[in-house]
């Protein structure tokens, strides 16, 4: 039991940090879409609101 509780707390973790890096490339493709001139990467924004849900 231990031992399926530490693999899903990895698992877990794993995933948490793969939401975090997609947050942080996101909103920065965003914001360097936003510095260029770009208005083809509206959905960025849109995903960095479903990610943080």
């Amino acid at each position: 039991m231990k031992r399926l509780a530490s693999s899903a707390v990895f698992v877990m973790t794993i995933v948490g940090v793969l939401v975090v890096v997609a947050l942080i490339l996101s909103t920065g493709l965003g914001a360097v879409g936003r510095y260029l001139g770009l208005s083809g990467i509206t959905w960025s924004f849109e995903m960095v609101g479903i990610l943080f849900l």
